[in-house]
C-alpha cells in the first residue's frame, strides 16, 4: 500500500474505515439473516470478469457467499483509497469463507493497447495473495456510476450484497 499519509493520519483513518467497515457488515449481515438482498433496492449488473490470479470469477454468485463485499474504483486516483478498504475487508474476513470480497477496478474507457500494460503493472503491485480478490472489470460503467453515486473519481465506493 502506497501509505503517504502521516502515522497519525492513517490510524485516525483506520479507525473510522474499521467503524464504518463493522456497519456495512453488520448491516449486510441482517439482510442476509432476514432474507433480504441489499440489491434489491438497487439491481448490481452481473459482472464478468478475471481476477489477477487468472481466476474467472462472477459479482455477485450468490450461490458460492451469503454477502460480497465490491469496492469499486473508477480511475487510477481512487486506487489508494479502494486499496486501504480492500486490505481493511480482508483482514476481517479472509477467514470467513462465506463473505466474499472483491477490489474492483473499472477500466471500461481505458483503450484496448493500453490495458494490457495496466494489467501487468497491477499484477506486479498487488501482493500474490490478494490477487484473487481483484478483479478489473471493462463493462457497465454508466450503470455501476448511478447504482454508487458517483461523484468523485479519487474516491472508493463499496457495495454490499447478497
Amino acid at each position: 500500500m502506497n501509505n503517504k499519509q502521516p502515522e497519525t493520519v492513517r490510524r485516525g483513518l483506520s479507525g473510522v474505515m474499521s467503524k464504518v467497515l463493522a456497519a456495512l457488515l453488520t448491516a449486510a449481515a441482517c439482510l442476509v439473516s432476514a432474507g433480504v438482498a441489499a440489491q434489491d433496492v438497487a439491481t448490481l449488473p452481473r459482472l464478468q470478469a478475471t481476477a489477477l490470479n487468472g481466476d474467472k470469477v462472477t459479482l455477485p454468485d450468490p450461490t458460492r457467499y451469503d454477502a460480497i463485499v465490491l469496492v469499486f474504483g473508477f480511475s487510477h486516483k481512487s486506487a489508494d483509497q479502494t486499496e486501504a478498504w480492500t486490505v481493511r475487508i480482508a483482514q476481517q474476513y479472509s477467514a470467513q469463507p462465506r463473505v466474499a470480497y472483491f477490489e474492483v477496478p473499472e477500466l471500461q474507457g481505458v483503450p484496448g493497447m493500453v490495458k494490457p500494460m495496466i494489467l501487468h503493472g497491477m499484477r506486479r503491485d498487488v501482493p500474490a495473495g490478494q490477487q484473487p480478490h481483484f478483479a478489473p472489470i471493462y463493462e457497465h460503467e454508466q450503470e455501476l456510476k448511478k447504482l454508487v453515486g458517483f461523484h468523485d473519481e479519487a474516491d472508493a465506493y463499496i457495495v454490499v450484497a447478497k
